[in-house]
């Protein structure tokens, strides 16, 4: 039998659900512009997203947190970009005055399985590793190569623990760094650990503990006996930390979502596309496709811990569609830093 596989733009969907902080999309609002505290060299924030949901509120406290917070102000506030091409755009073109840059922040949702939330460029879904080369390779980004940054100039991605993908941090690094010379590129730094806003405007490290399933449970002690078992007794209550909906930075909190993969697969003809009636048949399709089995893997996941969905491509196009929910649920421990 063959098949074409077919890179699919966004092939892995992130949905945050029940979450106080969507940890680290995309209709942006304004820029704010406040006066620099130093003419010589600026700092600039971009937050990449906007909270959509009651209690998400990501968004709304990181930029309280550098708009106000002593320690984490910056000159700059951009809510009007859509996507990283932008932020490379409005880089390259730099501020009204035309100053160095001192720190640039980049903030979006993100986890360590499919990247940053921001699309890579108009037409993409999220930033991921693979549509990171994906864009790269079909010049829908170009690296950074501002005059206004230099060695020192400071990125930091603020996008919970991306970095743990340890080719996607590398990329990340080559596209703001790697267009320089090797003595006067920027310093980037791309988080492993979980970041956060607490509601009293600080910036948190976080560790994650969780655990996935294919269903959902709405017995909060279900859940707590899982994370229990797996990790053990961590200092606090595992249940209460699992019922808290607000992070402080002194007693952990829920944190939990739902995440989905999409694969798309296109054949010659109508005769080659399988038929996959139900989950079991789903899944025995699923291990014959090295593809998606790695993709799995990388993201330390099995493809048991996912309800399994088929639908058939559009008219225009012979092949199937494949599409994965798993539930993943935990507990965030705030840590100092």
């Amino acid at each position: 039998m063959s098949y074409k596989f077919q890179f699919y733009h966004g092939i892995i969907i992130f949905v945050m659900l029940m979450s106080v902080f969507l940890l680290c999309g995309c209709t942006m609002q304004k820029k704010d512009i406040v006066r620099p505290a130093n003419g010589k060299r600026i700092s600039v924030t971009f937050i990449m997203g906007v909270d959509r949901n009651k209690g998400n509120d990501f968004y709304t406290q990181a930029t309280k947190y550098f708009r106000s917070n002593p320690a984490g102000k910056t000159d700059f506030i951009i809510q009007d970009v859509a996507t990283l091409s932008d932020v490379i755009d409005w880089l390259q073109k730099g501020t009204p005055h035309k100053q160095m840059y001192s720190d640039i922040n980049i903030v979006s949702h993100g986890n360590p399985w499919q990247g940053m939330s921001v699309p890579v460029a108009s037409g993409y879904y999220r930033c991921s590793y693979s549509t990171l080369q994906h864009a790269i390779t079909n010049r829908k980004i170009k690296p950074l190569s501002s005059v206004f940054a230099d060695s020192l100039t400071t990125i930091k991605i603020i996008s919970c623990a991306v970095g743990r993908d340890k080719d996607f941090g590398k990329a990340l690094s080559a596209l703001f760094t790697g267009a320089y010379n090797p003595k006067n590129k920027p310093l980037i730094s791309v988080p492993t650990s979980y970041l956060t806003f607490t509601e009293d405007n600080k910036m948190t490290e976080a560790a994650y503990y969780f655990i996935t399933s294919k269903h959902r449970y709405d017995d909060n002690r279900v859940i707590s006996a899982r994370l229990m078992k797996k990790y053990g007794d961590l200092g606090f209550d595992w249940t209460k930390a699992y019922s808290t909906r607000r992070l402080s930075d002194k007693y952990p909190s829920r944190h939990s979502f739902r995440m989905a993969v999409v694969w798309q697969f296109v054949y010659d003809s109508e005769s080659e596309i399988p038929v996959l009636k139900d989950e079991k048949s789903i899944l025995g399709y699923l291990n014959k496709q090295q593809e998606c089995i790695s993709e799995l893997k990388s993201m330390g996941l099995l493809p048991g811990e996912f309800q399994w969905f088929s639908f058939p491509l559009n008219q225009d196009q012979k092949g199937i569609k494949i599409l994965g929910y798993c539930e993943v649920n935990g507990v965030l421990e705030p840590l100092c830093i």
